[in-house]
């Protein structure tokens, strides 16, 4: 898999990775879908990947809690996604905010900024 998102990179004019990380009333087919709708509509010819987590897709469930529980139980293989590729991937932000990063706004409904990825 990773060869073959290292040829996705590679042979791409723009050699970005947009990894798209969905809301908490979406599901996978949806992030995989919203993922790639970005990678268009961006007007960049770039690799695009969808991380998904168990999201209960209800909006109440993120109210109370129980999907925030989840999103930071995902928390950790979003890390690991993203430690893999950093071997090869270079992250910096396009903006002043960055959900979920020190110094970021971490309250629901925040904006966050994309990160943009780069070939090293």
């Amino acid at each position: 898999m990773l060869n073959d998102l290292n040829r996705s990179i590679e042979d791409a004019k723009d050699q970005d990775l947009l990894i798209y990380v969905h809301g908490a009333k979406v599901n996978f087919y949806n992030a995989n879908v919203f993922a790639a709708q970005l990678d268009h509509f961006m007007g960049r010819e770039m690799t695009s990947i969808a991380f998904s987590w168990p999201t209960r897709q209800n909006i109440v469930s993120y109210g109370i809690g129980a999907d925030v529980k989840r999103a930071y139980r995902a928390a950790p293989a979003l890390a690991s996604l993203i430690e893999v590729l950093a071997d090869k991937i270079v992250a910096h932000p396009r903006g002043p905010l960055e959900r979920g990063r020190p110094g970021g706004d971490r309250r629901p409904g925040a904006v966050a900024q994309p990160l943009c990825w780069e070939r090293r």
